[in-house]
């Protein structure tokens, strides 16, 4: 089973859209809201990553890890072409 993770801000309209996606598919997934309190060296580690993906930081930032716990994709934004392939395609 994949492991999803939807990283979110507090007014993230495609952050909601992502989720409404993955619910509409009844995929389990865990949401981090990288904008709250306590949140900052998580919201660092996104930017970060961003960095590295050479990519806008828009959120949200999905994570899939698969049964081993290996980072198998990650992206920033709502990306359906990405849900289907990495996500509701593999269950």
């Amino acid at each position: 089973m994949r492991a999803i993770t939807v990283h979110t801000t507090t007014s993230c309209q495609k952050c909601r859209i992502t989720k409404r996606k993955l619910d509409d598919a009844k995929i389990p997934y865990a949401t981090i809201n990288a904008s709250e309190k306590g949140n900052e060296l998580l919201a660092d580690a996104i930017r970060a990553r961003a960095d590295e993906l050479n990519s806008p930081a828009e959120m949200p930032y999905v994570t899939v890890y698969d049964e081993h716990n290996v980072l198998i994709a990650d992206w920033f934004s709502f990306r359906p072409d990405l849900i289907n392939e990495h996500i509701l395609e593999a269950n």
